[in-house]
């Protein structure tokens, strides 16, 4: 403004603010930033809510996965192969602790008895028994096991292009058809041989060792038996080493009663009777009369079989039927699992020794600790 004298004034006055002019008011707006809200927690509700939630989706994937791996359970039990098993035991008597341990050795390889593996088990003569190969080829059978060695030999006659494989159990690999080689025993076949040339050849020994004295041996055997003549030749080479003589003597079923009547108490021309692995030797209606009179004459008796009494052969050496059956076991399970029979190596189970005590001390005859310690059961 001027001051009447045209000059400015040097510090111009400015009028004073209106007392009424509304002031600007902040809006939270002026750098065109939201208004920032209070930060607060999280509420409880909410945090229950997801941790609800949580438990719920991890519930229901436990009950989605146990349901598949039941559902997969149930889905490989109804598509399981079944195995269908024929057996035909010809010599119970002697050889029916085989089937026990062949299902015993089954088990323990996982078959399950009535669910994956089925047996028709069949006791029959050793002879004779085309009708029931039969049947095991009408019912598809996966497998056919036989005991001992006829059945064997007639199960490859009459099971022949059948496409069913053998495993035979106790027997005797010696003389017979049945393989053609132990390493490689062809024929659809494979089994667990009775070791009768190392079975017989060690009677000899024992003998020896607990009578050296009885060097007069009779040796009887059914007639006729194919695995016979292997044994003779091994026995007649150990008993020329060990100074002994062999009354070689085979017997029909019809001679057996006759021969035993012609024996002379005082002189019946043999010291000691020793049996080969062959039937006459495991078979009381065979032996019964003939061990009859060398239990009244005290004349010691080695063998395959031993009674609980003070009677019958002082020592028993043969492989335990249940161990032939859990070995056999082995065979099958790797045929079910595709090996051909025939390709299968044939086994020789180890025998057990066994000796009775009662006997012994009728015969006054005191078998050496060393042998007894080797002993896998002593009557007493």
């Amino acid at each position: 403004m001027d001051n009447g004298l045209g000059q400015q004034p040097d510090n111009p006055v400015m009028p004073p603010a209106n007392p009424i002019a509304p002031q600007p008011v902040s809006t939270g707006l002026e750098n065109n930033s939201p208004p920032q809200p209070e930060l607060l927690d999280e509420p409880k509700s909410k945090r229950t809510m997801w941790l609800i939630t949580s438990l719920v989706i991890v519930v229901i994937l436990i009950i989605a996965g146990i349901f598949l791996i039941k559902h997969n359970d149930r889905k490989s039990v109804t598509t399981a192969k079944v195995y269908k098993v024929g057996i035909l035991d010809g010599l119970t008597s002697y050889f029916g602790g085989s089937v026990t341990g062949f299902e015993q050795g089954m088990t323990n390889l996982g078959y399950i008895k009535g669910k994956t593996i089925i047996y028709d088990v069949e006791n029959k003569p050793l002879t004779g028994n085309q009708a029931t190969f039969k049947k095991f080829i009408a019912n598809k059978d996966s497998l056919i096991v036989t005991i001992p060695t006829e059945p064997s030999l007639e199960a490859e006659q009459y099971t022949k292009g059948s496409g069913i494989p053998i495993v035979g159990l106790d027997a005797s690999s010696e003389g017979t058809s049945l393989i053609i080689s132990i390493q490689n025993p062809g024929h659809d076949f494979a089994g667990v041989r009775y070791p009768g040339p190392e079975d017989s050849v060690e009677r000899l020994d024992i003998l020896h060792q607990m009578a050296p004295q009885d060097n007069q041996i009779l040796v009887p055997y059914l007639a006729d038996y194919p695995n016979v003549p292997a044994q003779l030749t091994a026995m007649e080479a150990e008993a020329a080493i060990l100074g002994q003589h062999l009354i070689i003597q085979p017997l029909a079923p019809a001679q057996i009663s006759g021969y035993v009547a012609g024996l002379s108490p005082s002189k019946p021309g043999f010291d000691a009777i020793v049996g080969a692995a062959e039937p006459f030797t495991v078979t009381p209606a065979l032996n019964g009369s003939l061990y009859a009179f060398a239990n009244q004459n005290n004349i010691p008796i080695l063998g395959g079989a031993l009674s609980n009494d003070d009677t019958g052969p002082i020592v028993s050496v043969a492989p335990s039927s249940f161990a032939v059956g859990e070995l056999a076991s082995s065979l099958a399970n790797k045929i079910f699992k595709g090996a051909k029979a025939g390709s299968l190596p044939v086994l020789t189970p180890t025998s057990n020794l066994e000796v009775n005590l009662k006997v012994a001390k009728r015969l006054g005859i005191t078998p050496d600790t060393g042998l007894l310690s080797t002993a896998t059961e002593i009557i007493r």
